[in-house]
């Protein structure tokens, strides 16, 4: 059922359920920034599917996201992935941005290690697109990669990332190469 629900009332219904902790819960403190990374490594670790990480990658995530306070290293997950997960979005809302959706690169990393469901919904949506909306997306498939293929694996990337970039003539608002 939550799955169907459009993604504004997704969004709402965590804030709803969540608004006194997210509010009062201070970032946990650890007292080095290796320390940091060892919590951020068993936390992908603890996700479903397989997924992993490469130390380095996850410095650079920790490193991010870190604030240093009374000698304490702060390091603040992201919010869009912390809790519940309010950004499975309704095939509605999915296609009423795709109708305007500039050219997208689409990095697909093992179904079996990745968020359950990730794949099969872009999969999905992708087939159920006109021709002409096919033709703004390219999709790029990375057999025995994991989530975090961007980040781990980033000279694998690069070339679909220049393909896309030569294929569509543009970077985006304000990029330059």
């Amino acid at each position: 059922m939550e799955a169907y629900l459009s993604a504004k009332a997704q969004l709402a219904r965590v804030i709803e359920a969540h608004a006194g902790s997210i509010a009062q819960k201070e970032p946990r403190p650890y007292p080095s920034i290796e320390a940091a990374v060892d919590a951020r490594l068993r936390t992908t670790e603890q996700a479903p599917n397989f997924q992993s990480i490469e130390r380095s990658s996850a410095e650079a995530i920790v490193r991010r996201g870190t604030t240093y306070a009374d000698g304490a290293v702060r390091f603040t997950h992201d919010n869009r992935i912390s809790g519940v997960n309010a950004r499975i979005m309704a095939e509605e809302d999915a296609f009423a941005m795709i109708v305007n959706m500039p050219p997208t690169l689409c990095l697909l990393s093992e179904p079996r290690r990745t968020w359950p469901g990730t794949i099969e919904r872009a999969e999905r949506r992708f087939e159920a697109m006109t021709p002409e909306q096919q033709a703004k997306i390219t999709i790029e498939r990375f057999e025995g990669q994991s989530h975090h293929l961007h980040i781990d694996s980033p000279q694998l990337v690069l070339p679909s990332i220049l393909r896309h970039i030569r294929r569509h003539g543009e970077l985006g608002a304000g990029s330059k190469l």
